[in-house]
C-alpha cells in the first residue's frame, strides 16, 4: 500500500484462487501495456509462439542463444506470414515477452517497433515505425503493443523488429521452440539485406496479433507530389484502401478551421484533385469516406500544409531545365534534387521551404535542341543572375557554364533523366590534385562573376539517373573530398528511383566518398567558407568511374561574421503542461544584430512573436523567449535568427533547442510524478523557485531527528567532488554550481543512501498534511542525470514507523551531455498526499537506472497544519487458512479502540456491491485479529478491511 492512512483502505485479500484483471483500453497512438507473466490467448488469425521455459543465465536445451537485444542495431527480429483470407489483416498488435535479468541499467525511456516486408526471405522493406510512449518493462512479463492498425496483405512474408530509443538494454524472447514462419532475423531499420540466426534455437515469444478484413480499409490519405504546396498550387489526395468491393468513396474537409469534416460536393473518386487557388496559408485536413454494400469506414485524416515560398535575403539559387518534353522548372522542387522532402530543413540550412524563394531558372525558356552540337551551345552561354531568392535585384551577376550537355537520357524511358545537366567529365589531370584526378572528358564548370558578397556557402545539387557514378567538385579553394569545409550532413542519403522519370523520388546516386560506394553517396554536397576572389566563384564537378553524372541547380548562401556569444540555453527540455519557461540566446553588437525566434515543428518553421524580451548590455544583445503556462502545442525545437541590421543577407542561426511538453501523468493512488529537466552549457541555472515559506524543512540542521532536525544516514555525501554537507538539501536555495552538490545512493555504494526529516510539530500537535513534495537534482554531464527515491513518512500516532509513500524513477534523455538540472514533484491528485505527518524519509537506497547514486541539490516539503485526527487502517499481516477458515490479523491501527468492518465482494467489475462480513473493535494497541468461515466451492471473494 502506498498511502493506508484513508478512512477507506483499499486493502484487498485475494484468496487461494487468483484473479488477473486485464483492464483494456483505447489509444490515438501506438502504446505499450504490460499483460503480466500469463501469456496472452492467441486469436484464430494470430501468428505466435507464445510457450517459453524458466528463464536461465544458461543456453536453454540445445545450446545456442537463448534471447535478443532490444538496443541492438540493427534490430532483431521476428518473421511472421499471414493467412490466406483473400481482403487481408489488420495488424492489431504485437505481445512480447520481457526476459532481462542481465543487469543491463535499463531505465523508463520510449520504444521503437518497425515493421518490414520481407521478399525472397532476405530482403527487407520497412513498411512504418510505431514509437510508444516512456514505459518500464519489468522482467518476466508479456507487453503488448497497441494500436497499430496497419493493413497487411495474405499468404505474405513480414517482419517485426523492436529497439530501444534511449541508453541501456534488455532481453526479450525466451522460448524454446520452433517456429514455423523463420527464426530471429536481424533486419537494418531502414529496410534491405537480413540475415538469420544459424544457432537454435533464437527465437523470440511472441504474438503478432491480426484481424481479418472483412470490410472496407482505409489508410492514411497521401499527397502528391507533396504534402506541403504553395497556395494555388494542385495537388492529388489518395488512400490505400482494401478490403471486399466494389468501393464507394466521399471525401471530407474541414475547410482549414480545425474543426468538423463536412462533405467535399462532387468528391466521390478514389483520388481528390485539390486547386489551392485563393487558399490561405495554413494547414488543411482531409479523410475519405469509403464504404461497399454492406458497410463503410472513415480513413485517419491527413494535413495538407500551405505555405509561400521562402526567400532568403542575397541567396543566390539556379536550377536547370528544358521545356518542349525534356524537363519544366515548375517540376524541379528541392525535394527532387535534395532527397529531403520538401518543407523540412534543407540548404540553405534552418529554412522551411516548398521553394528556395525566387529561382533563377536560366534554362526553363529555351527549345531544347535536337542535336549535341545545338543543346550544348544552348547550355554554355553566358547567362544573367538578376535577381536572388526573395526576388530582389542582383547587378552584373553572370553565370557561365562549361561542358554540360542537357542529359538527355536514351535509355528508353522517353523523360529528361532528372532534369539536368549533364556530362560534368574529365580526363585525367596527370597527378595535378589526386582528389580531382579522374578519366574522360573535361571539366564541367559553372563560373559565377561580379558576386555581390566576399564568402559564400556553395550548395550544388546532384542527381544522376544511372545510380552507379561517383566523382567529387571544388568551388574556388575548397575541395569537397577530404576537406573540413565539407557539410558531411549532406552525405548519406541514397535511395536511387526505379523510375528516372518519378517526381516523389530523386534519380541519383553521387558518390562523393569511398569509391563508388553506393551506401554513401548524396544528393548535394555544400562546400562552406568559399572565398569570392574578385567577385568570382568557379564550381568544377569531375565524374570517377568511367561515367557521366549531373547537376541540377546551385544555390550561393551568404557567409556571416556574426559572433554568437550564448547559444539556446536550455538546450534541451522536457516539462509539463501548465508550468512557465524562459529560453535566451546572446549575440554580440559588433555589428548591430536583430535577433528572431523561430519555433520549428512538423517540419514546419513558424516565428514566433510574442513573449520575447530583448536586453543590451556590455555589447551583448540578449534575447529571451518566455513561455508561460505550457501547452503540449509548445513542443518543439526552438532557435533564433540573428540578421545583422544593416545588412539583411547577412545572418546566421543558434542550434536548435527541443523542448517536449507533456500532460500531467496520470495519478497512481492519488500521486501524480511530474518530472523535468532542462540541460545547459556552462552551469546553466534553470529558472525554478522554491517556496521557504511553506517549506515544512527550511533550513533544517543535521542533528540527532529531535524535531526540527535532519537526521542522515551514514554514508559518504560527497562523491566526486560535490559538497559534502547534506544541509545543503534543505538550505531553501539551488546551489550556485548548477545544482550538483549531494551524492546519495544505496548503502552499498558508500554514499547517503537516506535523510529522515524530524518535522517540527509544537505548532501542530496532530502533524502535518503533506501538499507536494519536489527534489532538485542533476549533474555536469549525462554520467549522473537520473533521479531514484523513495518517500516514505511517519505519523504522530507511529512516529517510527514509516509507511512507503511513493517511488521515483526519472532518467532524462539528455541527447547533449551537458549540464543538466531536474525537477521531480509529488502532486496529490485530490485533497493531500499525506495526513498527521510527524517524519518524512527520503531513501535513496532504491533502483539505480544509471550508476551506484545520483546527485541532489534541494528537497522541498510543503503542507499544512493538520486539523484532525485521519484513521490509519492496521497492517494486515500474512493470511493463513485453519479450520476452514481464513485467519486475518494486523497492528498498527489508529485511533486504538475503533470499529472496523471486513467487507467482501465476488466481483471487481464496477458497479461493486460490498457486503459487511464483520464488525469488531480494535484492541488498546490499534491491533486485531479475526476468523471468517469459507467453502472452497463458493467462488473466490475480494475482502477490505475498512476503518470509519
Amino acid at each position: 500500500m502506498n498511502n493506508p492512512k484513508l478512512s477507506d483502505s483499499n486493502v484487498i485479500v485475494r484468496l487461494l484462487c487468483v484473479l488477473l484483471l486485464a483492464l483494456a483500453g483505447t489509444a490515438e497512438a501506438a502504446t505499450i501495456n504490460n499483460l503480466g507473466s500469463n501469456a496472452p490467448a492467441p486469436g484464430p488469425d494470430d501468428q505466435y509462439v507464445t510457450n517459453f521455459v524458466a528463464f536461465s543465465q544458461s543456453p536453454p536445451p540445445g545450446g545456442g542463444a537463448f534471447n535478443y537485444y532490444v538496443n541492438a542495431n540493427p534490430a532483431p527480429g521476428q518473421t511472421f506470414t499471414t493467412g490466406n483470407n483473400p481482403d487481408g489483416y489488420v495488424l492489431n498488435g504485437v505481445a512480447l515477452f520481457d526476459a532481462d535479468n542481465t543487469g543491463g541499467g535499463f531505465g523508463n525511456e520510449a520504444f521503437s517497433l518497425g515493421v518490414y516486408s520481407v521478399s525472397n526471405g532476405t530482403n527487407a522493406a520497412l513498411l512504418t515505425t510505431y514509437t510508444s510512449q516512456s514505459v518500464l518493462l519489468t522482467n518476466f512479463t508479456w507487453f503488448q503493443w497497441s494500436n497499430l492498425g496497419l493493413v497487411l496483405q495474405p499468404n505474405t512474408q513480414y517482419a517485426y523488429a523492436m529497439w530501444a530509443n534511449g541508453a541501456g538494454w534488455m532481453n526479450l524472447g525466451n522460448t524454446n521452440l520452433a517456429y514455423a514462419g523463420g527464426q530471429v532475423a536481424v533486419v537494418p531499420r531502414g529496410g534491405g539485406t537480413m540475415t538469420f540466426s544459424s544457432s537454435s534455437p533464437w527465437n523470440a515469444s511472441f504474438d503478432v496479433q491480426l484481424t481479418a478484413i472483412t470490410i472496407p480499409v482505409a489508410g492514411q490519405p497521401k499527397f502528391s507530389p507533396y504534402p506541403v504546396a504553395n497556395p494555388g498550387a494542385s495537388v492529388t489526395a489518395s488512400a490505400p484502401v482494401t478490403g471486399p468491393g466494389p468501393y464507394f468513396f466521399q471525401w471530407q474537409t474541414d475547410g482549414g478551421g480545425g474543426g468538423s469534416f463536412t462533405n467535399i460536393p462532387g468528391a466521390t473518386t478514389s483520388n481528390l484533385v485539390i486547386n489551392t487557388t485563393g487558399y490561405a496559408a495554413g494547414n488543411y485536413s482531409y479523410l475519405v469516406l469509403v464504404s461497399n454494400n454492406t458497410s463503410g469506414v472513415s480513413s485517419p485524416a491527413a494535413v495538407l500544409t500551405l505555405q509561400p515560398s521562402i526567400g532568403i535575403p542575397g541567396v543566390i539559387g539556379v536550377k536547370f531545365g528544358f521545356t518542349n518534353g525534356y524537363a519544366t522548372a515548375d517540376a524541379l522542387f528541392p525535394a527532387d534534387n535534395t532527397g529531403v522532402p520538401t518543407g523540412q530543413i534543407v540548404p540553405p540550412a534552418n529554412v522551411a521551404l516548398t521553394e528556395v524563394g525566387n529561382w533563377n531558372n536560366l534554362l526553363a525558356n529555351v527549345q531544347a535542341p535536337q542535336d549535341s552540337a545545338a543543346r550544348a551551345a544552348a547550355i554554355n552561354q553566358v547567362w544573367t543572375v538578376d535577381h536572388d531568392s526573395t526576388g530582389a535585384a542582383l547587378s552584373g551577376v553572370t553565370l557561365s557554364p562549361s561542358g554540360f550537355n542537357d542529359g538527355w537520357f536514351s535509355g528508353g524511358t522517353e523523360c529528361a533523366a532528372g532534369r539536368l545537366l549533364y556530362d560534368c567529365w574529365k580526363i585525367n589531370g596527370g597527378g595535378s590534385s589526386p582528389q580531382l584526378d579522374g578519366a574522360g572528358h573535361p571539366y564541367g564548370t559553372l563560373v559565377f562573376n561580379n558576386l555581390p558578397w566576399t564568402k559564400y556557402d556553395v550548395v550544388v545539387y546532384v542527381n544522376d539517373n544511372n545510380g552507379n557514378y561517383w566523382g567529387n567538385m571544388q568551388a574556388n579553394d575548397v575541395i569537397a573530398q577530404g576537406s573540413g569545409n565539407v557539410d558531411n550532413t549532406s552525405f548519406g542519403f541514397n535511395g536511387a528511383s526505379a523510375d528516372p522519370c518519378g517526381l516523389a523520388t530523386p534519380l541519383h546516386t553521387f558518390g562523393a566518398y569511398n569509391g563508388g560506394n553506393s551506401a554513401n553517396s548524396c544528393n548535394y554536397i555544400k562546400m562552406a567558407n568559399v572565398n569570392a576572389t574578385g567577385g568570382s566563384i568557379t564550381i568544377s564537378v569531375v565524374s570517377f568511374g568511367g561515367g557521366d553524372m549531373g547537376i541540377s541547380g546551385v544555390e550561393l548562401v551568404p557567409d556571416t561574421d556574426l559572433n554568437l556569444v550564448q547559444d539556446v540555453v536550455p538546450n534541451y527540455v522536457e516539462a509539463v503542461s501548465g508550468g512557465t519557461l524562459a529560453l535566451s540566446s546572446g549575440f554580440s553588437e559588433t555589428p548591430p544584430v536583430e535577433l528572431q525566434w523561430l519555433k520549428i515543428s512538423g517540419g514546419v518553421t513558424n516565428q514566433v512573436t510574442s513573449g520575447i524580451t530583448v536586453v543590451t548590455n556590455n555589447g551583448v544583445v540578449t534575447s529571451t523567449l518566455t513561455i508561460n503556462s505550457l501547452q503540449v502545442s509548445d513542443t518543439a525545437s526552438y532557435q533564433v535568427k540573428a540578421v545583422n541590421a544593416g545588412n539583411s543577407s547577412d545572418y546566421t542561426y543558434t542550434s536548435e533547442a527541443p523542448v517536449i511538453v507533456t500532460d500531467p501523468p496520470a495519478p497512481v493512488n492519488n500521486i501524480a510524478q511530474y518530472k523535468e529537466a532542462q540541460v545547459g552549457v556552462n552551469y546553466y541555472p534553470p529558472d525554478w523557485s522554491i517556496s521557504t515559506n511553506t517549506d515544512l524543512i527550511y533550513g533544517f540542521p543535521i542533528s540527532d531527528g529531535s524535531p526540527g532536525t535532519a537526521l542522515a544516514s551514514p554514508g559518504n555525501y560527497g562523491a566526486d567532488g560535490a559538497i559534502g554537507d547534506p544541509t545543503v538539501l534543505a538550505d531553501g536555495m539551488l546551489s550556485s554550481q548548477a545544482l550538483y552538490v549531494v551524492s546519495c545512493g544505496p548503502a552499498s555504494s558508500g554514499n547517503g543512501s537516506n535523510i529522515v526529516y524530524t518535522l517540527q510539530t509544537n505548532s501542530a500537535p496532530l502533524g502535518f498534511d503533506l501538499t507536494n513534495i519536489t527534489v532538485y537534482g542533476g549533474w555536469l554531464d549525462s554520467g549522473r542525470r537520473d533521479q531514484e527515491y523513495q518517500v516514505l513518512y511517519a505519523t504522530v500516532a507511529d512516529p517510527t514507523n514509516f509507511i512507503p509513500l511513493s517511488t521515483v524513477l526519472y532518467l532524462p534523455d539528455d541527447p547533449t551531455g551537458e549540464a543538466i538540472a531536474s525537477r521531480t514533484k509529488l502532486v496529490p491528485a485530490n485533497g493531500v498526499l499525506a495526513h498527521n505527518v510527524c517524519a518524512v524519509m527520503i531513501n535513496w537506497d532504491v533502483q539505480q537506472l544509471l550508476n551506484n547514486y545520483s546527485f541532489y541539490s534541494e528537497i522541498e516539503i510543503n503542507g499544512t497544519n493538520s486539523t484532525s485526527a485521519f484513521p490509519v487502517a492496521p497492517i494486515i499481516q500474512p493470511i493463513s487458512v485453519s479450520g476452514g477458515n481464513l485467519v486475518l490479523t494486523g497492528s498498527g491501527g489508529y485511533p486504538p479502540n475503533s470499529p472496523y468492518e471486513w467487507l467482501s465482494t465476488t466481483n471487481l467489475t464496477p458497479p461493486v456491491n460490498w457486503v459487511t462480513n464483520l464488525s469488531s473493535t480494535l484492541d488498546s494497541n490499534g491491533a486485531f485479529s479475526d476468523s471468517i468461515p469459507i467453502n472452497s466451492s463458493e467462488p473466490a471473494r475480494f475482502f477490505r478491511l475498512r476503518v470509519p
